[in-house]
Formats: C-alpha cells, structure tokens, sequence
C-alpha cells in the first residue's frame, strides 16, 4: 500500500510537471487552476503514503534512504503547493517539480522500507 500510493503521488507530480510546462509554452502568465488542484491532491496522497508508513512500520519515515527521501520530497512538495495558493508559482514549479520527481523517484527506486536497523533513538 505505501509503495503504490508513492507512486500515485508521482504521477500526480509527473502530471503538474506536464501542465505547468504546457502553460509555460504557451506564454500564459498564470498556473492553470488544475495543475494548483492536482499539486494538493498529490500532497495528500503522499501524505497518506507516509502516514501508512508510520502506521505500518510503527516508525517515522525519517530513517533509511528511500523513507527519508520521500520525506524531503514531501516537504518540497508541501512548500510549492503554498507557494501556488499564494501567488503566480509557475516558475518555481518549473524548477521544484523535477526536484521532486527525482527524489520520489529514487525513493521508490530504492524501496520505502525501514532499513531493519534498531534505532539509536527509539524511546
């Protein structure tokens, strides 16, 4: 379950990515309000990925490459989505998005599973 919802959410970043390049082809001054729509649901999807994560390993996913990869890319995510709700972020997007898609990339590359390693900070 959490390796599929990694990848829905990436293919929601794939999608922005397409629409936001489109847009900026086209010469529009503004993000289509699809592309803002689909950077949230791909926020929340993979916030759900990562919740799934905790729930199922019963650890944050914060530990090992490809859990700790998606978390960076979540959190870049997380600033673009408020950036787009706060002004004109196509630019930014334009940058961001493949950023994004090459962290969550490689998570899924590399497997979002703990490492099996007991935690130095376990309480």
């Amino acid at each position: 379950m959490v390796t599929i919802l990694h990848g829905v959410a990436l293919l929601g970043y794939l999608a922005v990515g397409v629409l936001q390049t489109v847009s900026f082809a086209r010469g529009r001054a503004d993000v289509p309000r699809g592309a803002t729509a689909l950077v949230g649901a791909a926020v929340l999807v993979q916030l759900g990925a990562l919740v799934a994560f905790a729930l199922r390993f019963g650890e944050l996913p914060l530990v090992g490459l490809g859990p700790s990869l998606s978390t960076l890319a979540f959190l870049i995510a997380l600033f673009l989505l408020f950036a787009t709700l706060a002004s004109d972020a196509r630019p930014v997007g334009l940058v961001l998005l493949p950023v994004i898609v090459a962290l969550l990339g490689a998570a899924l590359l590399t497997g979002v599973r703990p490492t099996g390693e007991p935690l130095a900070f376990s309480g």
